[in-house]
């Protein structure tokens, strides 16, 4: 009898800051150092996470879509080592986050402002505004900001890719990869007090069977959701996954972020030009000497 195997998704790292908000002194950023084939190994990771939000953006119009690629690839990961042949060849391929601003946005200047979000309704949203220091740049290929901000000792940043108001954001989405993500971020470099508006977040987010197994199918991942799956490195019970969930919370504010998992060419950007993320936007969290994607997502302004 063919039994089924249910895999629930939850979330995967700590930032290296002191967990104690009363305490100022932060550890010392260590950087990690990858061989080459580790490197491939965490390359390949990032392309399965921007695969990943676009297999899943269009499938779900009614939330904000935020994802934890790293946790989806552990969890995979895990059940690799129980399968064998073909289903091994196809998947071989509880995580907290909590991250202090390295400069934190003073809650006086939180103001209401309006939000163009997908569809073109002005929604009201709470934006954070501060003049600090962070990383800027612009992408002629994407048509697109990309703003950087660090968390505590720097070793993890949040990224904001902001695609110029006229671009199709559907379509924005649709066309990411991680080798556009990683020249974007090529490009950024330092900024004295910038002007950064950017909203407040508090989404939860939950990535149902219907919309995560067809996602994964579609990335390759077919026989281990069928009867053709082969997990006798596991059970000597003949079993296959009947359903992938997974939920994710984050929440985003003065102090920091929290999770729980026409075309214009050739424009540059003016110093000191502020940063005002005010229509949709990609997000991420991630981890800055390997590069590697935590969480990633897709603001849409939904009310």
């Amino acid at each position: 009898m063919r039994k089924y195997l249910f895999l629930l998704m939850a979330f995967a790292v700590l930032a290296d800051c002191e967990k104690s908000p009363s305490s100022p002194k932060l550890k010392e950023r260590k950087d990690i150092v990858l061989t080459k084939s580790q490197k491939e190994v965490f390359s390949k990771g990032n392309t399965f996470a921007f695969n990943l939000l676009k297999e899943v953006y269009p499938r779900d119009t009614k939330q904000e879509v935020f994802i934890s690629p790293l946790s989806m690839s552990c969890a995979l990961s895990m059940l690799s080592n129980g399968a064998s042949g073909k289903t091994f060849s196809e998947i071989a391929n509880a995580l907290y986050f909590k991250g202090i601003w390295t400069t934190k946005f003073p809650e006086s200047g939180t103001k209401p402002m309006p939000f163009h979000s997908l569809g073109g309704k002005d929604v009201t949203k709470d934006f954070m505004n501060a003049e600090l220091p962070c990383k800027l740049g612009y992408s002629t290929e994407l048509t697109a900001q990309m703003c950087e901000l660090p968390f505590g000792n720097k070793a993890f940043v949040f990224d904001i890719l902001l695609p110029d108001e006229n671009v199709d954001f559907d379509a924005f989405v649709a066309g990411l990869d991680a080798e556009k993500w990683d020249s974007a971020i090529s490009k950024l470099s330092s900024q004295e007090d910038l002007r950064v508006s950017i909203p407040k977040m508090d989404l939860s987010f939950t990535a149902e069977r219907n919309i995560l197994i067809p996602a994964l199918q579609s990335l390759g991942i077919v026989s281990a959701f069928n009867a053709s799956a082969d997990f006798s490195a596991m059970s000597n019970i003949a079993v296959f996954i009947d359903s992938v969930i997974q939920k994710t919370r984050f929440r985003m504010d003065e102090d920091g972020a929290e999770a729980a998992v026409t075309v214009i060419t050739g424009r540059n950007l003016a110093s000191g030009e502020p940063f005002i993320a005010d229509h949709p936007f990609v997000y991420a969290i991630r981890e800055i000497s390997t590069n590697t994607i935590l969480f990633l997502g897709a603001y849409r302004g939904l009310e």
